[in-house]
């Protein structure tokens, strides 16, 4: 009988043993398991965070050049204000007697020139006079040449037939230019 106790004394310290052992197994298991849970999701989060600020990113890219469509058909506008402010400049040049009638039009349109260059500015549209710069052909249209006499005008902006337009630093509309060409 002795032999019966110290055997099922054996066998349930065995069995303790192996119960523990599966135990610690399991709990390790669970460990990994929770690390690796906690990794994904954290790589989840972090997907999560990087995926909103691209989005915010390609959505502030959207909004700054949606209206650039807009600002293309008002751009024509633009420059008929130009032509005839240019126009009633020249004509109050050779007609300086013109009456305060005239006088106070052309302010009264000069004006709304200026606010709706205040508008397109607060838009972030800026225009930009090249005259004299070299030609670059992302921000110039040449249109044609002209003869120049100094050497160091060739390849610039020696007239500029349409102003060019910028939104946010991008290029909208190139200038319209005429390039010098030196001949000897």
């Amino acid at each position: 009988m002795q032999d019966d106790i110290t055997f099922e004394a054996e066998e349930n310290t065995g069995n303790a043993e192996e119960k523990l052992k599966k135990l610690r197994e399991k709990l390790r298991q669970c460990e990994a398991d929770k690390t690796e849970y906690l990794n994904g999701w954290q790589r989840a989060k972090a997907d999560l965070i990087n995926s909103r600020k691209e989005e915010e990113t390609r959505r502030e890219t959207v909004r700054r050049f949606a209206t650039e469509s807009l600002l293309l058909d008002i751009i024509p506008a633009l420059d008929s204000f130009d032509m005839a402010l240019g126009t009633l400049d020249a004509a109050f040049r050779e007609a300086p007697e013109a009456g305060e009638a005239e006088k106070s039009w052309r302010t009264g349109i000069a004006s709304i020139h200026a606010q709706l260059l205040a508008i397109l500015a607060s838009h972030r549209l800026s225009a930009f006079d090249p005259l004299g710069e070299p030609f670059n052909p992302e921000r110039h249209d040449s249109i044609g040449s002209a003869p120049v006499a100094d050497p160091k005008r060739d390849h610039t902006v020696v007239a500029v037939l349409q102003k060019g337009y910028e939104l946010d630093g991008k290029v909208i509309r190139p200038a319209k230019v005429t390039i010098g060409s030196y001949t000897k």
